[in-house]
């Protein structure tokens, strides 16, 4: 991919800017500290990442807990865990019914 060109001479609070490649300006660091203190300052503004749903509100209440990556993980599991059930399930049903068909 090709380097971002530098903005000549622009900053905006400590950083500088500078085009991507789509053209968009976007805001690099002139210090390591500076961008650790934004993400940190992000953080704590956030303190848990969504993963793909938007937390529903009621009456101005949490209908469902926000939802973390081990939450993720966990309903991944157990939907690979009922695909293999129900799998198993049809299976042995059809080996069954061959099975009766055959003595028929």
């Amino acid at each position: 991919m090709a380097k971002p060109k530098q903005c000549k001479g622009k900053t905006k609070g400590g950083k500088r800017c500078r085009r991507n490649v789509f053209g968009q300006t976007e805001y690099c660091y002139q210090h390591e500290s500076d961008a650790k203190q934004e993400k940190t300052s992000e953080a704590k503004e956030n303190p848990v990442t969504l993963m793909g749903e938007d937390v529903l509100m009621h009456n101005g209440q949490d209908t469902f807990p926000p939802r973390t990556r081990q939450h993720v993980r966990e309903d991944v599991m157990w939907d690979v865990i009922k695909i293999g059930a129900v799998t198993l399930a049809t299976y042995l049903t059809y080996r069954v019914l061959k099975g009766i068909l055959k003595r028929m």
